[in-house]
């Protein structure tokens, strides 16, 4: 049961996914959804308006049978007057004949194309017997009228209208088949009797499977062909979108020579057009910045080459200068201190255009140590103590008292605090 509950979990995962993922499963899927609910109402809505629609012809002949049958039999039956009278039931039978065409002799059905009855409704002909036509093999008047509903004959015997009734019955021993009966009262002068028609619906049925046949296997037709179409349209559009993203992709990882296949001249060959000329704005724009970050870094190594050579010079005589300081009065003394500290900003900001160029070459490396971080905050400060005095700027420290431990490259991260500061 686990192993079910896993793999169904699994399969509605793997389903979800795919359908978050694929726009051409999407596509299909709400398509194929769309026309099977499209053609399924109106297969069944087509079949059945031509299967009523034969149902009502066919009903529309039962009661005119049933109308001519009825003008046909009460001038038969208008001059009799005892209902006892012996000849009443060779009557009726003569009389019910008529009503019933000739069968067709070509016709390989040996059914009849419908059965007539006539049964009297009073009680008082005790003489007369239901009598049913055709005469043949296997029909029955007494099984003919016993098929007749309970409820039919009721409303035939209650109302003066022509009545009808769908129903299965079994009048001839040969299977029960859907039958459209018909009734109505027949007047004589011996009371009333009741006059039946029995169609049969065989034909109509045999209709309408074959027309839900058709229209079933014509659906599925249409839906296949629509599903296959649908695929083929989505293919031709999501095809170059897929190969944008893939293209895009490569873009992205640094192949700035991928383009997109162009094909014809529609929209989506447009699109690939214009894909393919943003690529190579953005290959030219990419090699122009290339092109200046790679100057940049020569510039700046440049510079910071050529100025280390003088301030070697210059960093020499001002050594000499700085040890000697004691020798000279106070405010030279201070000057050459100044000299000094200003030497060693330079050096750093040589230092810094150095590393500046490794970072932009690639080539830079951290040298990273645990140490206390306190230091060097204090030390950032106090280098940039006379720069704050000039600007009029009081800076103020608050740190710990216990050591604040990193792992850090201190060199960079004093450069970073003194960029912030």
């Amino acid at each position: 049961m686990r192993l079910l509950k896993t793999l169904y979990e699994k399969s509605v995962a793997r389903l979800t996914r795919a359908w978050r993922r694929s726009l051409h499963l999407r596509v299909v899927t709400i398509t194929l959804v769309a026309s099977t609910l499209l053609v399924a109402t109106f297969s069944w809505l087509l079949a059945t308006r031509i299967t009523s629609a034969q149902v009502e012809a066919r009903l529309d002949e039962a009661k005119k049978q049933l109308e001519q049958g009825r003008a046909y039999i009460e001038p038969q039956l208008a001059d009799r007057k005892e209902a006892n009278d012996p000849g009443l039931n060779a009557i009726i039978r003569y009389a019910t004949t008529l009503l019933v065409p000739a069968k067709d002799p070509e016709s390989l059905d040996d059914r009849p194309p419908f059965y007539v009855l006539l049964e009297p409704t009073d009680a008082r002909f005790i003489q007369a017997k239901p009598q049913a036509m055709p005469d043949i093999d296997g029909v029955d008047p007494e099984r003919v009228s016993g098929a007749i509903p309970m409820d039919l004959r009721s409303k035939v015997n209650q109302s003066s209208r022509n009545v009808y009734q769908y129903a299965d019955i079994n009048p001839d021993s040969k299977g029960t088949r859907p039958f459209i009966i018909v009734g109505t009262q027949v007047s004589s002068g011996m009371g009333q009797f009741s006059l039946y028609y029995l169609f049969p619906l065989d034909e109509q049925v045999r209709s309408a499977d074959d027309i839900r046949t058709t229209v079933f296997v014509a659906g599925l037709a249409l839906i296949l062909t629509l599903g296959v179409m649908s695929a083929l349209i989505t293919r031709m559009v999501v095809g170059p979108v897929r190969m944008a993203a893939r293209t895009a992709q490569r873009l992205s990882a640094g192949l700035l020579d991928q383009r997109m296949e162009v094909r014809g001249e529609d929209d989506l060959a447009a699109l690939a057009s214009s894909f393919n000329q943003m690529a190579a704005n953005l290959q030219r724009q990419i090699n122009r910045l290339e092109e200046m970050s790679r100057l940049q870094r020569r510039f700046t190594s440049d510079v910071s080459h050529e100025l280390r050579t003088p301030l070697t010079t210059v960093r020499m005589a001002a050594d000499l200068l700085f040890s000697s300081r004691d020798e000279f009065d106070p405010a030279v003394a201070r000057s050459i201190e100044l000299l000094q500290a200003e030497l060693d900003r330079f050096e750093s900001l040589l230092t810094d255009l150095l590393e500046i160029s490794r970072f932009d070459a690639g080539f830079a490396v951290l040298d990273t140590e645990a140490m206390d971080l306190v230091p060097i905050v204090k030390r950032v400060v106090e280098r940039l103590d006379s720069l704050a005095d000039r600007a009029g700027v009081r800076i103020r420290v608050h740190v710990p008292a216990d050591p604040v431990i990193a792992e850090v490259d201190p060199r960079r991260i004093e450069r970073v605090l003194r960029n912030l500061v």
